[in-house]
């Protein structure tokens, strides 16, 4: 920047030509890009990096950023805005926005956060946690001085929130199905350690206290059911501490023992099937046969292929969480379970 244009920005010239920071539209070291040009056309704004200017009100530029981030998600989600090759790529943009650390008392700034979390748009913010707001220091206008870390510990809550509920979406399972089979392997583990050995079908559904065909409707219903759920996690080993897990890298020695006992209680468990359900399992999984062709091989129906697959997984379940729970060189023994895939 010219110093000819520092002054000129200063007493506020008109003239784009001597200001072309802001042309006198905007208080002084406001910046903004221009999105027209001298004919009053639209740029290709696709082409250049663009900056919405800062307003005097502080917080003020907070709804504005929500709505940049609205539109670059609308741009994504509707076909029609396609021919504004323009003004966006397909949505592929982030919004990203600052703010200083007194202003993040004003309404606009937990409004703004809280809209932008409802509807999920993509926005970024950097919050200036400096302990001031222009000249005053932030003691005098927030009640706890660090606002950013009042927001950290709301956006972490969203974020968490946000992902877990990414994840229940992607449950090809039902909730009363998980609900349902969990139930199922509870009678499994139960009546495993009464009997001895790995209870049968009608066996299981005697403890459950429902007909066997109906039992056998149940495991049908749970085919494609998942062998592992964040929703299997109890207040001992939270989603939370799940999610958090899964962001290490899982190279420290005791994860490393803990998959190795988590993995031979899982040869254990796959032993007490019976011979048809090590069949079904072994060539779903190991020969990658669909339901129809495992039913074809051994001359029955997909129907009962897929409670045979029900059935086998259920006790898997029961038989290495019911270890879990009574292990005591590693406990607690939940982890584990997430190295196991669908």
């Amino acid at each position: 920047m010219k110093l000819e244009e520092v002054f000129a920005q200063i007493y506020g010239d008109t003239d784009s030509e001597y200001n072309p920071m802001n042309a006198g539209r905007l208080m002084g070291n406001h910046f903004a890009t221009r999105s027209l040009d001298e004919n009053g056309n639209w740029k290709d704004l696709t082409a250049q990096k663009n900056s919405s200017a800062d307003i005097s009100p502080t917080a003020g530029q907070m709804p504005r950023l929500l709505g940049l981030a609205l539109t670059s998600k609308l741009f994504r989600k509707n076909p029609a805005l396609a021919h504004l090759s323009r003004i966006s790529k397909n949505g592929d943009e982030v919004a990203f926005g600052t703010i200083g650390d007194a202003s993040t008392t004003e309404g606009h700034f937990w409004e703004t956060i809280n809209a932008a979390g409802v509807m999920q748009v993509p926005m970024a913010l950097s919050v200036w946690d400096d302990g001031f707001g222009i000249s005053v220091p932030s003691i005098l206008q927030t009640t706890k001085e660090r606002a950013g870390a009042q927001y950290l510990s709301y956006l972490s809550q969203r974020v968490r929130g946000a992902m877990l509920d990414g994840l229940r979406d992607m449950d090809p399972a039902p909730r009363p199905v998980r609900r349902a089979m969990r139930a199922v392997e509870h009678a499994i583990n139960q009546l495993g350690h009464q009997l001895g050995r790995s209870p049968n079908e009608e066996e299981v559904a005697l403890w459950l206290g429902m007909p066997l065909k109906e039992y056998q409707r149940l495991l049908q219903d749970a085919h494609g059911y998942a062998p592992l759920s964040i929703e299997d996690f109890d207040d001992r080993d939270s989603p939370a501490e799940y999610l958090k897990w899964c962001m290490n890298n899982n190279s420290d020695p005791l994860a490393a023992l803990e998959r190795r006992a988590f993995q031979q209680q899982l040869l254990i468990a796959i032993s007490d099937l019976s011979e048809r359900e090590n069949e079904v399992m072994t060539l779903h999984y190991v020969e990658d046969l669909t339901m129809v062709r495992i039913g074809r091989r051994l001359g029955l129906t997909e129907g009962r292929i897929s409670q045979i697959h029900s059935q086998a997984t259920a006790k898997l379940r029961a038989t290495v969480m019911g270890a879990e729970a009574t292990a005591s060189l590693l406990a607690p023994r939940r982890r584990p379970r997430a190295l196991q895939t669908q």
